[in-house]
């Protein structure tokens, strides 16, 4: 509101209170009431006082609070303007693990095959690719960042007296990058290599952290520790989402090394 406009409304609630109307006019009618019934009357004085100054302040608070419910409303009618673009323009992901496979490797280092259902609740979007990161931190506050273990061939990892079958097509990584819809979901393998003993991954209090960014600029994470992980453990589960969605028997499989430790799969 400008200068110009404060002194029109300033003007406009002084001359309804002067007139009779609102808090103004119940004061006029109260001195009216008194000075009939007692035969007092306020001097020149007291009524400059009342209607120049009193009226004034009164007529200031009331344009003030004009210009407050004013501003009240563009902020309410900003924000849900925002919530709306929001709503069309950003992406909402939510990463949840539905598989760990965590085995050993030669270096020493362990290699871990997580399998997610990526979703989306927000505005249609795609995840840069190489983007993705993860990282351990184990119980004794050591952070060890993981080196991408892509999907470019087959993967066989065993459970119990079946085999999971891994193959490029199911790299979340690679199906994310194509645009998931609002309310829509991928799901798919990711692996990575850790510097770090599989003995140290296993431990309960080691937590992973899974991140990657959305091509609208938003950010995804994951984060959970073994032991959360492992309370959601349970029997194998079909996994539509994946080239080979059922286990496999060893035999049609071929020789696989069974040396893995799965610490996840929802029942």
């Amino acid at each position: 509101m400008g200068v110009w406009d404060w002194i029109v409304t300033l003007f406009s609630h002084w001359q309804y209170w002067a007139s009779g109307g609102g808090l103004g006019g119940a004061v006029l009618l109260i001195l009216n009431l008194l000075q009939g019934l007692r035969g007092w009357k306020m001097n020149k004085l007291w009524q400059v006082v009342l209607f120049l100054v009193l009226f004034v302040i009164g007529a200031s608070y009331m344009a003030w609070r004009d210009e407050r419910k004013s501003v009240l409303d563009l902020q309410s009618t900003s924000k849900g303007l925002q919530q709306k673009l929001d709503d069309l323009t950003v992406p909402i992901f939510e990463l949840e693990i539905l598989q760990a496979h965590v085995s050993p490797i030669p270096s020493g280092h362990t290699q871990i095959v997580f399998v997610g259902d990526l979703k989306n609740k927000g505005a249609d979007a795609a995840v840069i690719g190489n983007t993705w990161l993860a990282e351990i931190v184990t119980a004794d506050g050591k952070t060890y960042k993981g080196s991408p273990a892509l999907l470019t061939g087959t993967i066989d990892l065993c459970e119990g007296e079946k085999i999971r079958r891994f193959v490029p097509e199911d790299a979340l990584d690679l199906k994310a990058s194509d645009v998931i819809k609002t309310n829509g979901y991928k799901l798919g393998a990711l692996g990575w290599t850790f510097p770090v003993d599989k003995n140290s991954v296993l431990n309960q209090q080691t937590a992973f952290k899974i991140s990657a960014e959305a091509v609208r600029g938003t950010r995804l994470t994951f984060t959970e520790s073994v032991g959360e992980l492992m309370m959601h453990s349970g029997e194998s589960v079909y996994l539509p989402g994946l080239k080979f969605p059922a286990l496999l028997d060893k035999q049609t499989a071929g020789p696989s090394p069974c040396n893995l430790h799965k610490i996840r799969e929802i029942k």
